[in-house]
């Protein structure tokens, strides 16, 4: 038997496991972390448990434990908790909190920590690498509660908009040209099939293609954040008009979607020479504009759900600012209302972003470049529990392509928080390591959503030892993967 029908035999048992229950009149408890992923999944699940009449309750939760207020009672109250998009958690203390009554489903596992034995809690324990599948490109989370949806109905199948939703969201569109891998994309051909996706292979990927003006299109982009261009309107509209573009067709605005291939790849070589002339670097690539875009033919024209990565967008931000209930209600289908507060808390995180970074940009000593590391200091222009944020913005910026970026910002007690980002697993794991060696001074803080990303908090009596090291790891990881 290969790895994929293992998993699907092994989410058939658990499929059943859930029929009995369901026919003995048993309550689930659906937990699900507030990532994109996590809010896509528990909506999956919600969903599919209401569509066979069980008795369910979904809630979203960073923490488990203090999430949860109720103790060791939760077993009684629950015949089953499924806990969703949870990659850092003690599973001895899972267990002892459900006593047994619980499945865990992850599509991560952190190969830079001390693993858990998951032998005792094997059966407990849905996670991807398992199955020899890749978490960080195949499949999500929600995309193991869509395969489990389909398992328990068939019918299901709309669901996985849904699954699609979390693959963008986890940044797994990381094939030729932006497209979706693996089980990702088969999900994806199965959403077309049913007239529910549309794909259009070589297209710009900007925000709003289909109800923004086009220089308000392009200015509102942050992936990939270009200096100088995202966030000015000016700019934009002068790229667009440079490049010989109509902005307006009989006195109504043009969209991206209106335009013809030559035009749309006018301006994609417009914003390129803008990239190439307003760097010192000789070369700059300009990844992620062009490539694979994903329209949800089922949503609205003129509403941010429509392009699936803006939708995506949209859950992810909720998801950070706490509105993850608002979040799930639009994945429900919940709209109006619920939709216009999802777009505020949209508009709100955006304009804070865009004030954290026009002062990093606008201030240029904050961003400093030792050899493949760059450094920013974000010390008084970006709030602590803004930091992974901005950095993961920094990180699709052409300027700092393939780099390690490491971040800092200085917290209310006056502690440094830092924030590293390495997308490499040796100079990943050194970097990891080197924090580790201030382990009694700092506080080591796992990224509960991100692989590859590394926090901690540092006194500012160790803040120079600290950086010496940092900037020592890389070469460490260089010289382990040399020799292994």
């Amino acid at each position: 038997m290969n790895q994929r029908n293992r998993l699907d035999e092994d989410l058939k048992s658990i499929s059943d496991n859930i029929r009995d229950l369901v026919g003995k009149q048993g309550k689930f408890l659906i937990l699900s972390s507030p990532s994109p992923d996590g809010i896509a999944a528990g909506s999956i699940v919600f969903q599919t448990f209401e569509r066979l009449n069980a008795k369910c309750t979904l809630r979203s939760a960073t923490n488990l434990t203090n999430s949860l207020h109720i103790g060791n009672s939760i077993s009684d109250d629950y015949d089953l908790c499924l806990l969703l998009d949870f990659e850092h958690v003690s599973l001895e203390k899972l267990d002892k909190m459900f006593q047994r009554k619980w499945l865990l489903f992850r599509h991560l596992s952190s190969e830079t920590q001390h693993p858990e034995s998951d032998q005792a809690y094997e059966q407990h324990v849905l996670n991807i690498k398992r199955y020899e599948l890749n978490g960080l490109s195949e499949i999500t989370t929600a995309g193991i509660c869509y395969l489990l949806s389909v398992a328990l109905d068939t019918k299901n199948t709309d669901l996985s908009i849904l699954a699609i939703l979390s693959s963008l969201g986890e940044r797994h569109d990381s094939g030729k040209g932006r497209s979706l891998l693996g089980i990702n994309a088969e999900i994806a051909k199965i959403a077309e099939s049913q007239g529910l996706l549309k794909t259009q292979a070589d297209d710009l990927l900007i925000i709003g293609r289909e109800r923004r003006p086009i220089h308000e299109a392009i200015a509102l982009t942050r992936f990939p954040y270009i200096d100088g261009l995202t966030w000015n309107l000016q700019r934009a509209r002068s790229i667009v008009e440079n490049s010989g573009i109509k902005l307006k067709e009989n006195g109504k605005w043009r969209v991206f979607t209106d335009l013809l291939d030559q035009e749309k790849w006018s301006i994609h070589e417009g914003i390129a020479k803008f990239v190439a002339t307003s760097s010192s670097a000789e070369v700059l690539p300009l990844e992620g504009i062009r490539g694979v875009s994903y329209t949800l033919l089922k949503e609205d024209r003129g509403t941010p759900l429509r392009d699936a990565r803006e939708y995506s967008d949209l859950l992810g931000i909720c998801g950070k600012l706490q509105k993850s209930g608002v979040a799930i209600s639009v994945c429900l289908g919940d709209r109006f209302k619920i939709l216009a507060k999802a777009e505020e808390t949209v508009v709100c995180y955006l304009d804070r972003q865009r004030r954290s970074l026009g002062t990093i940009f606008g201030e240029k000593w904050r961003i400093w470049v030792d050899r493949e590391m760059v450094f920013m200091n974000g010390e008084g222009a970006i709030a602590e529990d803004a930091l992974e944020d901005i950095m993961a913005v920094l990180e699709s910026s052409p300027q700092f392509s393939r780099k390690i970026l490491i971040g800092r910002t200085i917290t209310q007690t006056g502690i440094y928080k830092y924030c590293c980002l390495v997308h490499d697993l040796p100079r990943y794991t050194a970097i990891a390591s080197a924090i580790q060696m201030y382990s009694s001074i700092s506080n080591t803080i796992s990224h509960p959503f991100e692989p590859y990303v590394l926090c901690c908090e540092v006194p500012p009596s160790d803040l120079e030892g600290f950086v010496s090291c940092l900037k020592a790891a890389p070469r460490t990881g260089e010289n382990a993967r040399a020799s292994g």
